[in-house]
């Protein structure tokens, strides 16, 4: 039975509540209500009654920012059976836009509590909008009376109640009977929000969203919501999980097509535990995914970054092996496989029929089962989805984890097929038939081509090849004008997933009872990044208004609250799609800094705070002791779990659509790239760009991200820790420098300069580098380069044998020189010593002469790989294919360079060889006072001299080799570069000379080695890139004794976090070899930065 009997209603006009102009609910001559905005109708609703109980205290309240609360008290004094209590809005003709976060395609079906992640229910005219959102202060406390929503776009109606619902499929809720109320309170209540907006493009979820996450969303993270454990011991569970206590059943390692690979399997189950009592019974094939969905690679990069931070060689090879099983995909016309798998068998162990797998051996190449067969689409088919997912990714590691030019080949070679595939509106293709290269109709024209648009836009900014920019644009504008407006989501997760109701009848369809297609966030995403990556290739405002709403809108299947029939930290997950049932899936963490980087874009704090807790979100279904409220849940379910499972991840909670406390909605299976490993990847990448906090000193806000309360304080940044672990804490400011904080209970970070840490990402780098000289880097931005005034393509210069030629010649401001990019002609290897760089700042020769091979830290032999914050060397081809020779390749020098009146560079060819360079300098005018100015010292012995010395004339320094003696300046010394060229005819280990720095005359910092100062150990064993100490030419030549480490090497040290400061003088110098034995050829650069001292000015 059904009631919809007015109760007494006793109101009052929004304005009386204190909001003057916002909506109002008034009691009209029918009887009924109208939510009013000043004299505009948007909405009529009869309030409910229960017959036989006296009628509903109902009150209304402002909410600010334009919200009207409603909340009906009834008080029963006996229990009364009723089906439903609801309340039903009206709505008027000419409605065109309508939402709801969860379809309800027929008649009787409903939209139960359990999809209320961000519940609201939105219709709008034209400029003209009306929203709806539950109370969720009093939503589902009472187990006896859930709530339900519904939308019913025929009879002009939305609906708020109480009532019971059922499962009908996955997921498809109807309503049900049986709901008994009483005896006591039962409530129910909505806030609503009625006004016009003429923006454009209309975002009818910004309101909402801000409303949700600023009344529920933001005050749970304050409380540390989902979770205040570091989020370094969940990645530690993860790696350990992974790679030892699970890995007989999770890493996989093989030879495939002659190259050693491997990586985590799919999927795997609880019966695969090391604790598991019967036998292993395998889910689902054998196989190691690079989908967009499940990707090795993408879990790998988390892994490179884990190892790069901790310096776990095992891991890095790891990352490594799955990397080369990425590139072991072999490709046809450009195209190329996702899935590699083995074929399967059921055997019986023990008396019970298991699925087992028959090795690797007997492994092929395929694409995902998630495919349209009933469309004729199988899993034979090239999905370019795919395909453009995992190029893209291959970028990502070439630009962030270790350059790899055979990332980018591979990369560029699926491009140039990608762009033949475009179609006449933009769009690529979704689906291609290997055999014929045929293009299935199915989803040819969907959202699924953002990925595309978005790897295209950054292969364009890496190779700088114009074809790749217009091409992504325009899929970023078929976009705009086919998909974002209608809100059509629709990709192979909408249908060839969990959930495939609707394919037949709805697909390239709205259902038209909600006026909604079926959608998924990963479209909405997958849009967001697009338009956010087009934004920031061109800056034209209209493509970040788009990605606005399209995050806006994917932010309403984000979990903004704590609901009492959720039994598990719920704040921050994601739902999967608006007819599924998950919370909390593992798509969380691919979207946490998507929502990171739109801040930066718009400052909007929210956008951040979002991206916190979905990062948080991610690790809440792991069983380990950090997660107090989950682990006694997953020992309901499977009691044999022990501290061996630790790490052991669930992808989502509720998928089926319901869940209780006695473990319901707790699964049996992981995915390690959709799973822990995933969120193990997103922690890692959020690290590098973010942090653990995040400080915006020109906006004035501040965000903990692992564990941390921070608050800014005048001057400087007030830490708490949340999780009672002291470690140590970084720390990313808007510039991207960084610091590093030793976090016990609590610490102070003064707001002023920083140093820069490791993968700062998107943030940048230069700008923590000013707190070498204190100048600040706000300014106007100038570049002198070698481009072609004429208009053709030669955008270089000939250096001519003996030939000098100003690069840049400023004068008349002060300011800065931020990046140095150049790149020479000709391969010879005698370039990289005879061209010489000469810097003069304020009329003062800094750095006369320095060869650029030494210091760019590639050394003088020949172009090698440098990756650090503050130079940078990519190595491009060799020089001609019959001798490598030096090879090719570009520089970057990124030291800040501070002037108050003038800067010089200047470029020497000392060879008898004619020569072609291009370059660029940036460099920025901005005030600056009494900088240090910045010096490169550059010294060469052919060879050095050995000299026996006691212990004594040892610690004095004399006979040493010298890096730089600098007197009578004040400043500091940053860096070095040393090149050894050590033969078998000249005995000793060179690399047991000690380091000495003497400052200011008398205090003495005296080392352990050579390769000790260096930040190696035990020798000089490989090539390194590290991020302030490397090897970056390695020529080791063996000898009978190869303990000696003969042959060619070149070793870099930068003092990036420990600068040594000096007032007078530094002498600094290192042994050739133990007591100065060696007789070796030495080179070096030291870098420092200083200014006469006062007495010598």
């Amino acid at each position: 039975m059904r009631d919809v009997l007015v109760a007494s209603f006793v109101w009052a006009a929004f304005a009386a509540a204190g909001d003057a102009g916002g909506t109002a609910i008034e009691r009209i001559e029918s009887g009924e209500y109208a939510l009013r905005r000043d004299t505009q109708e948007y909405a009529r609703c009869a309030l409910p009654g229960i017959e036989g109980a006296a009628p509903a205290a109902a009150v209304v309240t402002g909410a600010g920012d334009g919200w009207t609360r409603l909340r009906l008290t009834w008080e029963l004094d006996k229990a009364v059976a009723r089906d439903e209590v609801a309340l039903s809005f009206r709505l008027p003709e000419g409605i065109d836009f309508w939402w709801a976060p969860h379809l309800a395609p027929n008649d009787g079906d409903c939209i139960a509590q359990h999809v209320f992640r961000s519940p609201a229910l939105i219709a709008a005219a034209g400029p003209r909008v009306l929203a709806i959102v539950p109370d969720l202060d009093i939503c589902g406390a009472g187990e006896a009376a859930p709530w339900f929503m519904d939308i019913d776009v025929p009879g002009k109606r939305l609906v708020l109640g109480l009532g019971k619902t059922k499962i009908i499929g996955h997921v498809h809720y109807h309503r049900a009977p049986g709901m008994v109320l009483g005896p006591g309170k039962v409530e129910l209540g909505f806030y609503a929000t009625a006004y016009e907006d003429r923006a454009a493009p209309l975002n009818p979820w910004a309101r909402v969203t801000s409303f949700l996450w600023t009344r529920w969303g933001r005050p749970l993270l304050a409380r540390g919501e989902p979770s205040t454990a570091p989020l370094d011991a969940y990645v530690a569970h993860t790696y350990r999980w992974a790679f030892e206590s699970w890995k007989d059943a999770i890493w996989q390692e093989f030879v495939l097509d002659g190259v050693r690979v491997g990586a985590p399997k799919f999927i795997a189950n609880t019966t695969e535990s090391p604790n598991y009592p019967g036998p292993m019974d395998q889910r689902e094939f054998l196989s190691i995914w690079n989908q967009a969905w499940f990707s090795s690679l993408r879990s790998a990069t988390g892994v490179a970054r884990w190892a790069r931070r901790n310096g776990d060689a095992v891991l890095k090879e790891k990352a490594e092996l799955t990397k080369a099983f990425a590139l072991a995909a072999p490709m046809r016309d450009g195209l190329f496989p996702s899935v590699h798998r083995t074929a399967m068998e059921r055997v019986e162990v023990r008396g019970v029929r298991v699925n087992r797998s028959k090795g690797w051996a007997t492994g092929y190449w395929t694409n995902s089962n998630r495919v349209p067969r009933e469309r004729g689409v199988t899993d034979a088919w090239y999905h370019i989805l795919d395909a453009s997912f995992t190029a893209l990714l291959m970028l990502r590691w070439h630009e962030e984890i270790a350059p790899d030019p055979k990332l980018v080949a591979y990369a560029a070679a699926y491009a140039a097929k990608l762009l033949s595939l475009q179609d006449a509106k933009g769009f690529f293709p979704a689906w291609i038939e290997p055999a014929s290269m045929r293009i299935s109709e199915v989803l040819r024209e969907s959202p699924e081509s953002a990925v595309s648009a978005t790897f295209l836009l950054r292969l364009a900014a890496a190779t700088g090849e114009e074809r790749y920019r217009r091409a992504a644009l325009k899929a970023v504008g078929a976009l705009i004008r086919e998909i974002v407006p209608e809100g059509r989501w629709e990709d192979f997760e909408t249908y060839w997933s969990c959930c495939g109701w609707g394919r037949e009848e709805f697909l390239g369809r709205k259902v038209p009872r909600c006026g909604m297609y079926k959608s998924n966030t990963l479209s909405m995403f997958w849009t967001a990044e697009a338009l956010l990556e087009a934004y920031r290739a061109t800056r034209r405002d209209e493509y970040l208004g788009w990605g606005r709403r399209v995050l806006d809108e994917l932010s309403m299947y984000q979990q903004v609250w704590q609901p009492p029939f959720i039994h598990i930290p719920a704040l921050g997950g994601f739902g999967v799609m608006n007819f599924d049932g998950e919370w909390n899936d593992s798509r969380q963490t691919l979207f946490c800094e998507l929502f990171m980087d739109y801040y930066r874009e718009t400052g909007d704090p929210l956008l951040f705070e979002r991206g916190v807790a979905a990062l948080r979100s991610g690790f809440v279904m792991m069983y380990c002791p950090e997660n107090p409220k989950v682990k006694p849940l997953w020992e309901k379910v499977w009691p044999f779990f022990g501290k061996e499972d630790y790490g052991f991840t669930m992808e989502n909670y509720g998928h089926g659509g319901a869940a209780d406390r006695g473990g319901g909605g707790i699964g049996s299976f992981t995915i390690y790239d959709w799973g822990n490993g995933a969120a193990a990847e997103a922690r890692n990448r959020v690290y590098d760009h973010y942090g653990d906090v995040y400080i915006d000193r020109a906006r004035g806000h501040a965000f903990g991200i692992d564990g941390v309360a921070v608050e800014l304080r005048g001057g400087a940044a007030a830490l708490a820790d949340r999780a009672a672990r002291p470690r140590n804490v970084k720390i990313v400011f808007e510039d991207g420098s960084s610091t590093m904080v030793k976090l016990d209970g609590a610490a102070a970070v003064p707001l002023g300069g920083a140093t820069v840490a490791p993968g700062a990402g998107p943030a940048g780098a230069a700008g923590g580098l000013d707190s070498l000289w204190k100048t600040p880097v706000t300014g106007e931005r100038r570049r002198a380069s070698s481009w072609n005034r004429t208009g053709a393509n030669r955008d270089c210069f000939i250096l001519a044998p003996g030939a000098r030629v100003a690069l840049l010649g400023h004068e008349g401001g002060s300011g800065t020189v931020r990046r140095i990019w150049f790149t020479l002609g000709g391969g010879k290897e005698e370039h990289l010593e005879t061209t010489k760089l000469r810097f003069r700042f304020d009329g003062r020769t800094t750095a006369d002469d320095v060869p650029v091979g030494m210091l760019a830290a590639t050394g003088p032999w020949r172009v090698n790989d440098v990756v650090s914050p503050v130079v940078s060397v990519m190595r491009s081809r060799p020089a001609n294919r019959d001798s490598p020779g030096a090879g090719q390749g570009s520089v970057n020098l990124l030291w800040p360079m501070p002037f108050e009146r003038a800067a010089a560079i200047e470029v020497l060819n000392d060879s008898e060889a004619r020569m072609t360079m291009h370059y660029h300098i940036e460099y920025e005018l901005h005030p600056v006072e009494r900088p240090l100015w910045f010096h490169a010292t550059y010294r060469r012995e052919h060879f050095t001299t050995p000299a026996g010395k006691s212990e004594g004339e040892k610690a004095l320094g004399a006979g040493d080799y010298m890096f730089a003696d600098i007197s009578g300046h004040a400043g500091r010394y940053v860096g070095t570069v040393l090149a050894v060229e050590s033969h078998p005819s000249r005995a000793g280990k060179w690399y047991e000379g000690d380091d000495r720095f003497v400052i200011d005359g008398d205090g003495l910092l005296h080392g352990t080695g050579t390769e000790d100062y260096f930040g190696m150990a035990w020798g000089v064993h490989r090539p390194y890139q590290g991020y302030d100490h490397g090897v970056a030419h390695y020529e080791r030549r063996l000898t009978e004794n190869d303990r000696f480490f003969d042959g060619r090497f070149v070793v870099y040290r930068w003092h990036l976090a420990d600068p040594i400061s000096f007032r007078r003088s530094v002498r600094a110098s290192i042994e050739a070899g133990h007591g100065n034995e060696c007789a070796q050829h030495y080179e070096s650069v030291a870098i420092w930065y200083g200014r006469p001292c006062e007495a010598e000015q």
